[in-house]
């Protein structure tokens, strides 16, 4: 399992991954930095071989992972959480949004 991030999703998101781990659900964490331009093949050394990726960030839209979309960098099976509002994404909507799908 592949967590792709960015900004303030990306300290939930590296506890989310803590705790499917400790389930004996391994969980990776690529929380990226740098939009424009983004590098993209260290992009897709980060998430190669995820056989399921979700994509966290705090907006409506989902604005990164049509971005990604769009890039051609997302495989296999891939979702995103994104959620608008003031309040932050907490790791237990990460954790429960990855155990509903798996």
């Amino acid at each position: 399992i592949c967590i792709l991030t960015w900004g303030s999703s990306s300290g939930a998101a590296f506890e989310a991954a803590g705790r499917l781990s400790a389930m004996g659900k391994p969980t990776r964490v690529v929380a990226i930095r740098l939009l424009s331009p983004l590098p993209e093949q260290p992009m897709r050394d980060a998430i190669d071989g995820a056989a399921r990726t979700l994509v966290v960030e705090q907006n409506h839209a989902g604005q990164l992972f049509h971005y990604l979309h769009s890039l051609n960098l997302l495989h296999g099976e891939v979702r995103k959480l994104a959620k608008p509002g003031p309040l932050p994404i907490r790791p237990g909507e990460i954790v429960n949004a990855i155990l509903e799908w798996i």
